[in-house]
């Protein structure tokens, strides 16, 4: 319904709940490598947020707030917070990390995925069940002035627990 009133001014709910609703729209057309439809939603949410006065650089940073946020949200993958239940906000103790190193293509897929540095205690096992998921992911690519980006030598740490 929130998408149907969309341009309706009489009937605009949160701006940012409505541009999120279409970055949902353009995640899943990512997810499924539909990389002109996703771009139509994402201008669509920059189109919102720019007619309620935000800057290019706040339309960036809702958009695009991480460089490795996993596509689409309703998927909770293997080894996440969300499918373990955890809350965001709940501080646990983490036992070590590992940091990577990668490319994100305009497609949303992650390639030269590196290990740069890592924990003692992370072993072989933890650090290929890593790599197999950054693989296996789409992450929502930047979006910056109306165009979707590539972005080079992107590094994350993730840290671990078990």
């Amino acid at each position: 319904a929130e998408l149907e009133n969309a341009d309706d001014p009489e009937k605009k709910s949160n701006p940012e709940t409505l541009a999120n609703a279409y970055i949902q729209l353009a995640d899943w057309n990512i997810a499924f490598e539909n990389r002109q439809k996703a771009e139509q939603y994402y201008n669509k949410a920059r189109d919102i947020l720019l007619a309620n006065d935000y800057s290019e650089e706040e339309v960036t940073a809702f958009i695009s707030p991480e460089p490795a946020l996993f596509i689409p949200e309703y998927i909770t993958y293997p080894d996440t917070r969300s499918f373990q239940n955890i809350p965001e906000n709940m501080d646990i103790p983490y036992i070590g990390y590992i940091d990577v190193s990668f490319n994100k293509q305009r497609s949303g897929n992650l390639r030269n995925i590196r290990i740069e540095n890592f924990s003692e205690d992370a072993g072989n096992q933890l650090k290929n069940r890593l790599m197999e998921l950054l693989r296996s992911v789409k992450v929502r690519p930047l979006f910056v002035a109306g165009e979707v980006q590539p972005q080079s030598d992107i590094k994350v740490r993730y840290y671990y627990t078990y």
